[in-house]
């Protein structure tokens, strides 16, 4: 019958592997994440170009949940409540890198029947030239309060001052 201390040691050991498998799952989906983000940049890129990454960064993801979920229950059976309560943290923030994506490919590549100017353009716009259009960076704010005024007019004439819609 195993000791008090060589139980502990097992148990440790098995959350070392989990761990160590959770991270090289994690590693697998940003890389795949990634992927598709610079595929995302890409012009000419079509959403059947698109569709085969963003179903391995679905698999990725899946994949991912699985070993954290294993992490999450072994944590609970050994009563390590603050180490679960980071690692549902963990799971909550890659759902949301994974969800901020596929946000990401449906918009860059989805199609707006509705819209007057051609799919996904606005009126008066063709869906050629319109694919062609570059969005319009909005300037974040560095913190540093000597370039404030510049921030602060170049945010106020791409937000404030324009008729530009939501999208």
């Amino acid at each position: 019958m195993p000791t008090e201390e060589e139980t502990r040691h097992a148990a440790e050991a098995q959350l070392a592997e989990l761990k160590v498998r959770k991270s090289r799952l994690k590693a697998v989906f940003t890389r795949h994440r990634n992927k598709l983000i610079d595929m995302l940049d890409d012009e000419e890129l079509t959403r059947d170009d698109a569709k085969p990454q963003l179903d391995k960064l679905e698999q990725a993801m899946d994949k991912y949940s699985e070993g954290i979920e294993e992490i999450i229950k072994d944590l609970k059976n050994n009563n390590k409540t603050e180490e679960m309560k980071k690692s549902l943290a963990e799971m909550d923030d890659m759902n949301q890198a994974y969800d901020e994506v596929v946000d990401m490919f449906n918009k860059c590549l989805s199609i707006d029947p509705g819209a007057a100017g051609g799919p996904g353009g606005p009126p008066g716009v063709s869906t050629d030239m319109y694919k062609q259009l570059k969005r319009v960076s909005i300037p974040v704010f560095s913190g540093v309060k000597a370039q404030y005024d510049f921030w602060q007019s170049a945010f106020s004439s791409c937000v404030d001052s324009t008729d530009a819609t939501a999208e």
